[in-house]
């Protein structure tokens, strides 16, 4: 039976396989073993004819292992097909492999790095941004994006967590994005909405980008404008709704910063303005919102006087203002003359300028005579230097210097105008001498404890001292030149000081070149290095250090070490001396210009 049962299975009619027939295959019935059994592992078995059953007795076990192994071959398709697809979008959408490494980053840093960069925050940067209360955020937890652009902000003035600058910026961006596409209702901005933008266009100025940082600064205005954050102050409650504040207020804390904020996205829209000439947001005449107190009594919330900024510009003697106050009226001050010259044309009329009010001359001495002024209770004193109190004396001489240089850029082919050029020239000298002493008088400082914009105020002084050495390399102005050269190189970790250097290189090509070229001619072995900085709680008593300066400019300038020759009663020295001299119109402007169209009688 054996015998003939095997010449059966050999015979070349013989059925297919039975797993073969199942799956509907080709069966080649070869043996022991088909080609399709032998590819898929399964035991080769043949169904005699004729033998119902024949070899089946199994089948129903194999079949369920078949199923089994094909339920196990469709997920492990599903799962490459999975990793194919997630493979794909890495490489087409780096943006995504960006986010998720800024996640990884963001792990990375521990409590001990979290507390480092708070504390580099409110010693560094709050006393130049200050914008949150301490007490506040240490109480309450801050959103993601506000505590992701303090940090960066932080890094960024710190050597020790640079490493972190970028990924935190970015991580504080892209939270802050998602929380505006989140909200789809005007009145679900808040406070931290503004504030990390303000943080974010800082950080984006240090980082030598200016036009981002001004979207940003712009995101910022617009954020406080929405908010009604310029009308906080406003006598009489507006009765239509879209007037109202937005939120409610909780105390005179957050009023205040409510208040600090505004101002700060206030100095950035004229810092715009400022440094790139670029035009302005904000009407003052919209303004309903005080001036910030000072920072003490924001701290310690202590009642000051308070005053609205057309109070504060048209009082002949300044009433007792805060530092942060005194840096909006300088701002706006400035920003106000920029704007004015930007729209101003030579070649248009006299006649048909806006409201027929300047002489082309008259118009143009205004800036060429300007010259910003600290009040004297908040100016810099040897003995009594502060962080603050420098800034604003440098702060009122760069703006000074900004607002001749785009004077002088109007009149530089108008021969009348030669003498206001040659006399605005000189007040341009005054004042970058008076940033090149209190820089020597500070260059050991810790740089951190410098403003932000502290880089640009030295960048106005350099190309004061360039555009003078250049036309008569003598030592007067070759001794300043170098030093404030060195002083921007001290801040070289932001790269806003690099962006800087090489816009003096742009604008003098050669400066340096030349200046080590006399170096080596003169055969001087001084180096204009700045000393070791130390932090400035050891700071020393300046009362006996006088810097020398040549007798040639003394005798020609004035004792430049003599501060109240510079800083006088009102905001602007030469406002009073041009209306005794007849140069600016009397108070009743109104008046003035009616008697203007009268003729040459006034």
């Amino acid at each position: 039976m054996s015998d003939l049962g095997h010449d059966t299975v050999t015979t070349p009619n013989r059925m297919a396989c039975a797993f073969c027939r199942r799956r509907k295959l080709k069966c080649n019935k070869e043996l022991p073993k088909c080609q399709s059994c032998l590819k898929f592992g399964f035991d080769c078995e043949y169904v005699a004819p004729g033998v119902p059953g024949g070899l089946r007795k199994v089948e129903g076990e194999r079949s369920s292992r078949v199923r089994q192994l094909e339920s196990r071959l469709g997920r492990v398709e599903q799962l490459l097909r999975a990793k194919d697809q997630q493979q794909g979008e890495a490489s087409s959408s780096p943006g995504q492999a960006e986010a998720a490494k800024t996640k990884l980053d963001e792990a990375s840093l521990d409590e001990n790095t979290t507390t480092a960069l708070d504390r580099i925050y409110f010693e560094f940067v709050h006393p130049a941004v200050n914008i949150i209360h301490p007490e506040r955020y240490d109480q309450c937890r801050p959103p993601k994006y506000l505590q992701h652009a303090i940090f960066a902000i932080s890094a960024a003035v710190s050597e020790e967590y640079s490493k972190y600058r970028e990924q935190l910026y970015n991580s504080s961006r892209k939270l802050l994005q998602e929380a505006e596409l989140q909200n789809k209702r005007i009145d679900s901005s808040s406070l931290a909405h503004a504030q990390s933008w303000i943080l974010i266009s800082f950080y984006e100025m240090l980082q030598g980008l200016p036009h981002r940082a001004w979207i940003s600064s712009s995101k910022a205005v617009r954020l406080v404008q929405m908010m009604k954050f310029h009308r906080i102050d406003i006598a009489k409650p507006p009765t239509n709704s879209s007037l109202a504040i937005i939120g409610t207020v909780k105390d005179m804390t957050e009023i205040e910063t409510k208040r600090r904020v505004f101002w700060m996205a206030f100095i950035l829209d004229r810092y715009s303005c400022i440094s790139m000439r670029w035009p302005t947001l904000i009407d003052e005449r919209d303004i309903r919102t005080y001036l910030p107190i000072s920072n003490e009594a924001f701290m310690n919330l202590q009642a000051e006087p308070r005053v609205f900024l057309s109070q504060a510009i048209a009082a002949q003697e300044p009433e007792h203002i805060s530092s942060f106050a005194c840096q909006v009226v300088i701002s706006s001050l400035c920003g106000n003359k920029l704007s004015e010259l930007e729209r101003f044309d030579l070649n248009t009329p006299a006649a048909q300028t806006p409201g027929n009010a300047w002489l082309k001359p008259q118009r143009l001495n205004d800036p060429l005579t300007t010259i910003f002024c600290v009040p004297q209770y908040l100016t810099s004193r040897p003995s009594q230097l502060t962080p603050s109190s420098v800034f604003l004396d440098v702060f009122a001489a760069a703006t000074t210097i900004c607002v001749h240089r785009a004077a002088q850029s109007q009149v530089r082919e108008d021969p009348v105008s030669a003498e206001m050029i040659a006399q605005g020239r000189k007040k341009c000298l005054e004042v970058a001498f008076s940033i090149f002493r209190l820089m020597e008088m500070t260059c050991h400082w810790d740089n951190r404890v410098f403003f932000l914009g502290f880089p640009f105020c030295l960048y106005n002084a350099v190309t004061v001292f360039a555009s003078f050495w250049l036309e008569q390399q003598v030592e007067l102005y070759e001794r300043p030149l170098r030093f404030l050269l060195k002083c921007i190189d001290s801040f070289k970790n932001m790269p806003l000081a690099t962006v800087l250097a090489a816009d003096i290189e742009g604008e003098f090509p050669g400066l340096v070149d030349r200046l080590n070229t006399s170096h080596i001619q003169d055969g001087s072995s001084e180096n204009f290095q700045l000393t070791r900085p130390i932090q400035l709680g050891a700071m020393e008593d300046f009362s006996a250090y006088r810097p020398s300066l040549e007798s040639s400019f003394v005798d020609e300038f004035g004792d430049v070490s003599n501060f109240d020759q510079l800083y006088g009663a009102t905001w602007d020295i030469d406002d009073s001396i041009l209306s005794t001299m007849g140069a600016l119109p009397p108070t009743d402007f109104d008046t003035w210009e009616n008697n203007l169209g009268k003729g040459p009688g006034l």
